[in-house]
């Protein structure tokens, strides 16, 4: 085999060449308030430069109607918390909630939603964030919102933290969009279903067209959704929840000229329409009528991906897991050709966050097993009957398979079982490990374990804007600062994509010897192995 042997600085002074590069490869740092994209000392110098404030904005996965993703809510609330961050100023975003306490995959207050709720605004809290504020778009996440702002409010005020939870993008916003509907629209919508159904799908329009099925639509409502209206309906959220959170901070509830109409970069690219794509295999981009359909027919098998947030040296941003295991679950989807796959859990065991290591999110132990559980069992009550835990971090491994006990006791003699594929993780390592050895004689002390050729590789190849290239030799050559092992300078996205096959190859080998018949199943769905943190 030929030996692919250019690193990320050969890549980079090739695609300088060709006027390709991503403007992060230049030096430039990307215009995003969100954690997932930032590096954490982009979020360290961002704290120290007064960036104090942040955003735990909650989505979730819903029944909206035969027109409308499961992912509407999370769709839209990325959208709106990226321009509410904006047009507050000072402001980063955590990564967007994908799940709530009702609806498709249900995360109960009890079971589970609650617990994360608090892990997420622990984790800013240890970042050296001074205001934290809760904004939700689902109705069923609401009342969880308020009651955990008004708990850790009264905890930590004396520390200097305040807690606060956003209720006029909810209320306000709702009240200000029917009077826009019914003033300026001249729109009469009696029913509440069919006014909700206007507005959700014209502000869906205006975020991605792509994500709504027109020809799916009542054809009794009274007006035809557009994406004009919903930048209108979305800029009422914005104002809505902007002008409350000024106030929280003492400041004038209206907005400055300057940030009176923050645009920001699309959330949600429309993709080109001249590229074929298949079906998506993601829960959170299918109507919920497409998600009853593919189980009936035969895609009885629901993919779990685990992720975390944490530093990844001064060149890659904080969510490399959590890409890293979406990429790897869409390649095992489309392997087992049955599996449809749930979003992303980001928050999972992590050390705590620091002022020297802001951006760091960690759900512990205890919290993260009930919030996966939660997930299988509305898993199992969809009608899947596999449902494959997988993680792309070592401290994820352990719980899951924990969970996977737990659940197959729960479901004994039910037919449905939980596998925790450890070996996504364990023994995709073990590939990589083996395969830089025998092709290049790049032993551990060159491969590394965290952040360097292996990690940075992936994210290249699945995220390649979310790789600061220009600081890949920093971290090499400060380790202690940056917390990397191996030489990342070596990376390619050729090695990622060959790194997410092994992953996805080795979890459902794992999964087929488990489910074999010739072999016996252990009780949690998975097997005990030797791993560190990486």
């Amino acid at each position: 085999m030929t030996r692919l042997v250019s690193g990320a600085a050969v890549l980079v002074l090739a695609l300088l060449a060709h006027g390709v590069v991503p403007a992060s490869a230049r030096g430039a740092r990307p215009d995003t308030v969100f954690f997932e994209d930032l590096t954490f000392d982009e979020i360290r110098d961002a704290i120290a430069g007064g960036t104090t404030n942040v955003i735990i904005a909650a989505g979730g996965l819903e029944a909206n109607g035969p027109q409308l993703v499961a992912g509407t809510s999370t769709d839209i609330v990325t959208y709106t918390s990226d321009r509410i961050a904006r047009a507050v100023g000072g402001t980063l975003v955590a990564p967007v909630i994908a799940f709530a306490p009702d609806g498709t995959l249900p995360v109960p207050s009890e079971k589970g939603y609650v617990g994360l709720l608090e892990a997420a605004a622990t984790s800013v809290k240890g970042s050296g964030f001074r205001n934290i504020f809760f904004v939700g778009e689902p109705e069923a996440s609401q009342g969880s919102l308020k009651a955990v702002a008004q708990k850790l409010d009264a905890a930590w005020k004396n520390e200097g933290v305040r807690v606060h939870y956003v209720s006029d993008y909810s209320s306000q916003a709702g009240l200000e969009q029917k009077k826009y509907v019914a003033d300026k629209l001249r729109v009469r919508l009696v029913d509440p279903a069919q006014h909700d159904a206007f507005v959700r799908t014209s502000e869906v329009l205006a975020i991605n067209g792509r994500r709504a099925r027109l020809e799916k639509l009542e054809s009794e409502i009274a007006a035809a959704p557009a994406p004009q209206y919903g930048l209108a309906l979305l800029a009422i959220k914005v104002d809505a929840a902007a002008a409350q959170i000024r106030t929280l901070l003492g400041r004038s509830a209206a907005a400055s000229a300057a940030a009176a109409h923050v645009t920001g970069p699309r959330v949600l690219p429309t993709p080109n329409p001249f590229v074929a794509s298949g079906p998506s295999r993601f829960l959170e981009d299918l109507t919920s009528t497409e998600i009853r359909e593919a189980i009936a027919g035969g895609s009885t098998i629901l993919i779990v991906p685990t992720g975390g947030t944490e530093k990844n040296g001064f060149h890659m941003a904080m969510g490399k897991h959590n890409f890293h295991t979406r990429a790897g679950a869409e390649a095992m989807a489309g392997k087992l050709g049955n599996a449809l796959v749930a979003p992303v859990l980001q928050y999972v065991p992590e050390g705590q966050a620091s002022i020297a290591t802001p951006g760091v999110l960690s759900c512990a132990r205890e919290c993260f097993e009930q919030v996966v559980g939660s997930i299988a069992r509305g898993a199992k009550s969809l009608g899947f009957t596999d449902v494959l835990l997988v993680g792309d971090n070592g401290g994820n491994q352990a719980p899951l398979s924990n969970v996977a006990a737990a659940l197959n006791k729960e479901w004994e003699g039910t037919g449905v079982k939980a596998y925790a594929l450890t070996d996504f993780y364990d023994k995709g390592h073990e590939y990589q490990d083996a395969w830089f050895l025998g092709q290049f004689g790049w032993d551990a002390s060159v491969v590394g374990s965290h952040a360097g050729i292996k990690d940075t590789s992936q994210l290249l190849y699945v995220k390649p804007e979310d790789v600061r290239t220009d600081r890949i030799a920093d971290s090499f050559t400060n380790t202690r600062e940056s917390g990397i092992s191996g030489d990342p300078t070596k990376a390619t996205a050729e090695f990622g994509r060959i790194a997410i096959a092994f992953k996805a190859n080795a979890a459902i080998a794992q999964y087929r010897a488990l489910k074999g018949p010739a072999r016996a199943e252990s009780g949690d769905g998975g097997r005990p192995a030797r791993r560190g943190n990486r």
